[in-house]
């Protein structure tokens, strides 16, 4: 900051033993005023940013892999609770900044969001962080700029993935149609995967030295064996052919989670057999439900 200025955090009145929320609503607040123009409200790129960087800092300053929140018994009795954070920050899609908690699915702002942690998936951090960085020293603040800065600074042409990252009507959308194995004689299986792209958007190869720029996709063999391939992202459909000593029983699209913004990840995944029933889900999440609330009115009563 080149000028003194004062920030002013809301906090509770009752403070638990190491409870960071203090600190959590400070650097929030200060990462607000580092992004902010003029104290004009913010646009939806720059409110977007000030809500992954505010994350950002917050879990490397003060989380790690851990954070702390506060709930409520009865609406009552308040109990400081360890939760699990994923680790890295983008691990989680959903925009999480405990001061602006939490962004609704419907705003813009929530799908810059997802647009900056797939890009920071796709880059790596370091890059990004230097992205950030001269954006604001450029001090324009909009998704066009920030998308020819990462460009520049990662020296390879990103620009393109950057704006169908950052634009509301570009929908993301892989699924795998179908996988059919079949034997070819001297105990070999040919399997066949037919991947497809549904949505407008795609997440293209970047050159093709570059293989890993392209679409991942894990398949998984009956007899255990693993294998990672990639795809051409900007075809509408792939047609994936593969000859081994056991049949395709598992097929993954992006396994790694890398594009955040895919619409339905429910089509990207392709099993022989389902080892879970859902029924057997839905049971187990109610009991995991009532576990939770039955430890809770323990802890308060005991």
């Amino acid at each position: 900051m080149l000028l003194p200025v004062l920030t002013e955090v809301p906090i509770r009145w009752l403070m638990f033993e190491r409870d960071r929320s203090l600190e959590r609503a400070v650097i929030a607040a200060v990462t607000r005023q580092y992004w902010s123009a003029n104290g004009m409200s913010p646009a939806p790129f720059r409110e977007a940013v000030t809500v992954y960087t505010a994350t950002r800092a917050i879990h490397h300053l003060l989380e790690g892999s851990n954070f702390q929140v506060i709930r409520l018994f009865g609406g009552v009795i308040p109990f400081p609770l360890r939760s699990v954070l994923l680790s890295p920050a983008v691990a989680d899609p959903r925009p999480r900044v405990w001061q602006f908690d939490e962004l609704p699915a419907g705003r813009e702002a929530a799908r810059l969001i997802r647009g900056l942690q797939t890009l920071e998936r796709y880059v790596g951090w370091p890059t990004m962080a230097q992205a950030l960085a001269a954006t604001r020293a450029n001090g324009t603040v909009d998704a066009k700029s920030f998308g020819e800065t990462l460009a520049a600074v990662r020296g390879t042409d990103v620009a393109e993935l950057a704006e169908a990252c950052f634009r509301s009507d570009a929908t993301f959308d892989y699924a795998i149609e179908s996988v059919q194995s079949a034997p070819v004689g001297n105990g070999l299986y040919e399997s066949s995967l037919s991947l497809r792209r549904n949505g407008s958007a795609s997440f293209a190869v970047g050159s093709d030295e570059d293989q890993e720029s392209s679409m991942l996709i894990l398949m998984r063999f009956a007899d255990g064996t693993e294998l990672r391939d990639w795809f051409d992202g900007a075809l509408p459909a792939t047609t994936l052919i593969y000859t081994a000593r056991s049949p395709v029983v598992y097929a993954a699209i992006d396994p790694d989670m890398m594009l955040l913004l895919d619409a339905n990840r429910s089509n990207n995944t392709f099993a022989s057999e389902s080892p879970i029933r859902p029924l057997a889900i839905q049971l187990a999440l109610h009991w995991m439900a009532w576990l939770q609330q039955t430890m809770l009115a323990y802890s308060a009563l005991v």
